[in-house]
């Protein structure tokens, strides 16, 4: 599993899935305090894209783009798991 605290990950891009982090079957990540801006991916997951499990807590999303799922894009059985606190979701987009 991998875990993530109070980190900013901005300005990345992917040809396929995840433009930040793509999270495979099998595999947790646990985000806590992080922002994900920016980031772009050609198919699904501006920020992240989701097979495993993903859990998060105050966490923004701002400005992410993907052809499908402008921050997030889950896949298959994939497990999201959102803490109820802070969480800012604005300006992702779905291009077509």
């Amino acid at each position: 599993s991998m875990e993530m605290k109070q980190s900013t990950i901005s300005g990345n891009k992917a040809d396929s899935m995840g433009g930040a982090l793509f999270i495979d079957t099998s595999s947790v990540a646990n985000f806590d305090g992080c922002t994900f801006s920016n980031n772009e991916a050609n198919s699904g997951g501006g920020a992240i894209a989701v097979r495993g499990e993903a859990n998060f807590n105050n966490v923004k999303f701002e400005n992410n783009k993907a052809g499908g799922g402008g921050a997030i894009a889950i896949f298959g059985t994939a497990k999201i798991v959102f803490e109820i606190s802070f969480h800012k979701v604005c300006s992702n987009k779905f291009m077509n």
